[in-house]
């Protein structure tokens, strides 16, 4: 063997045993790198599951706050955060401005107590960059009348006409027998509604009492005027959850009970499901307690948590906190 072929096996026996050391248990050294990260992921995720019994009893909330005069001269980004049959006279002075003036008018006509006068105010022609249209009596016709396309427009004798003027047109709300307020409500309920609530959903569904896009227009209540509300696989699908959770807060009397149910990573539909816009773990219900980033993100919800399971899902049970003698000691 020449001196070179000696230098070439010697450098190949060196490279081999480096080799064999570096492999050495190389899964057992996989697993021991990736523990402080499982442990993490584990405790993060799963870690903050406990149960505690929640107030067998709901407190007594508001009754709705009479409006005896609702005046607006620009509309709300998510509608009229009022109860039905509230306002006993309405001025809207922005119609002409609105994107969606079918859904401003049966907000209006919503929150009227049956007979309530409602005023619009009217420029009566173009003058204004912003503006979207031009009130006509003809354009306002199907507020007023039973006609094929208003039932279409789902708007059909929601007012009386009772005049007609270039720069105002004055209605009469017409309503028939007002339905019992709503104490508790299940948001997003589907065909399940729990019994003994006010089933809420973006779909006419058999069991569903009101159909609304909660998402974008927020609940249709008064401050302080429910007292339970209950959520099972809803929350994944909203978009905006800091304004979802704000909304749940502010229709809850001190105190109110909220239970909600939320997929979390090892859920089998959680990631699969094309609707879903967000995951959820043990930590993030505690933004909405304080417990993580008070004021987070425009987070003006202030919850106090009663009880939490992690698995699969999440389910919590939170109380409204409006007062500081709501928060446990």
């Amino acid at each position: 063997m020449s001196r070179w072929d000696e230098l070439r096996a010697q450098l190949a026996f060196e490279q081999g045993h480096q080799r064999a050391s570096r492999g050495a248990f190389p899964l057992l050294r996989k697993l021991a790198r990736l523990l402080p990260d499982s442990i993490a992921f584990v405790l993060f995720n799963f870690g903050s599951s406990f149960a505690a019994a929640a107030p067998a009893t709901e407190p007594e909330p508001d009754a709705p706050a009479a409006v005896p005069h609702l005046r607006l001269d620009t509309w709300p980004a998510h509608g009229l955060p009022h109860s039905d049959s509230v306002a006993d006279e309405l001025t809207f002075g922005g119609y002409e401005f609105v994107d969606d003036p079918l859904f401003a008018m049966r907000e209006l006509h919503r929150v009227g107590r049956n007979g309530a006068r409602l005023t619009l105010e009217l420029h009566g022609r173009w003058c204004d960059p912003l503006q979207k249209r031009v009130a006509t009596s003809e354009a306002l016709a199907p507020f007023v009348e039973d006609s094929a396309r208003a039932r279409e427009l789902g708007v059909a004798g929601l007012f009386r006409l009772r005049e007609f003027q270039e720069r105002h047109a004055t209605f009469e709300v017409v309503k028939g027998a007002g339905a019992a307020h709503p104490r508790r409500l299940d948001l997003g309920c589907g065909p399940n509604k729990r019994a003994g609530f006010t089933g809420i959903d973006i779909l006419s569904l058999p069991g569903v009492d009101l159909v609304r896009d909660v998402d974008r227009h927020g609940l249709p209540f008064s401050d302080g005027t429910i007292a339970a509300v209950h959520s099972a696989h809803f929350l994944e699908h909203v978009r905006d959850l800091v304004f979802v959770m704000n909304e749940i807060h502010r229709v809850c009397a001190d105190g109110a009970i909220v239970t909600l149910v939320v997929p979390t990573l090892l859920g089998p539909w959680a990631a699969a499901d094309p609707t879903h816009v967000r995951l959820f773990n043990a930590r993030s219900f505690g933004y909405f307690t304080g417990a993580e980033a008070p004021g987070y993100a425009g987070i003006t919800a202030l919850f106090e948590l009663l009880a939490q399971e992690v698995d699969t899902e999440v389910r919590v049970t939170l109380r409204a906190v409006k007062s500081a003698g709501t928060r446990a000691t």
